[in-house]
């Protein structure tokens, strides 16, 4: 699970979305999963995400645009250029993954989504483990600042992607899953309204399993991502 903390008249932000949406759809496809929360540098952005201050305030090492935070751990964030080369990057993307995810989503009417999530515990037996689903849009047209020799320039027909919009669970850490049993699995069904300034065809959802002990960090221990209208399987 990648987050990175954005803002539309941020110069620097289209270099790294660039990086994340090369590694997630070419480098490795299927296992990167991007949630881009826009956020307010200078202006006002029109797909800031409500909640976008408390999020990044609980991450302390987010202290500028952009930023980048690898499965929600307080230890790997970077803000600036992100390196795909790094150590901490190649570490993550290596680790097998405890928790295995099925996700589904059905549009039920002109602007009804049913979200359909199994989660399968690989490892030992936990009562720590937290489900979260975020609504995410892509192909947002709006403008973008870019630096280009050194002074800003407005692309102006610049694509957005991975948008958060909403999450479906209480927060961005989840809800309880309660004991789950080794090789035991959980199901929760979300139902979600698609505002009508939305792009329904554009949305998908991402969910994720964070392990939760006691006061400890919330660090994601494996996602997914659904297309509307598709399904994935373990």
């Amino acid at each position: 699970l990648i987050m990175e903390f954005v803002s539309f008249d941020c110069v620097y932000c289209p270099a790294v979305s660039n990086v994340l949406q090369e590694l997630s759809e070419k480098t490795y496809p299927g296992r990167i999963d991007v949630v881009s929360v826009h956020g307010r540098l200078e202006e006002d952005d029109p797909m800031e995400f409500k909640g976008y201050q408390q999020f990044q305030n609980y991450f302390y090492g987010v202290t500028g645009y952009p930023a980048v935070i690898l499965d929600q751990r307080d230890d790997l964030i970077s803000v600036g250029m992100f390196d795909a080369s790094s150590d901490a990057f190649s570490g993550r993307i290596n680790v097998a993954a405890p928790i295995g995810i099925a996700l589904s989503s059905t549009l039920t009417t002109d602007n009804n989504v049913r979200v359909e999530v199994q989660v399968a515990n690989k490892g030992k037996s936990s009562s720590d483990y937290r489900l979260a689903v975020a609504v995410v849009e892509n192909d947002i047209a709006y403008r973008q600042a870019d630096l280009v020799n050194g002074s800003q320039q407005w692309i102006d027909d610049y694509r957005h992607q991975h948008v958060l919009r909403a999450f479906l669970s209480e927060n961005y850490f989840g809800d309880p899953i309660g004991s789950l049993a080794e090789d035991g699995t959980y199901s929760k069904t979300f139902v979600y309204t698609v505002p009508a300034e939305y792009q329904t065809d554009n949305l998908s959802f991402v969910a994720y399993v964070v392990e939760a002990k006691g006061f400890s960090s919330r660090v994601s221990v494996n996602s997914r991502t659904v297309p509307i209208g598709k399904a994935i399987d373990f």
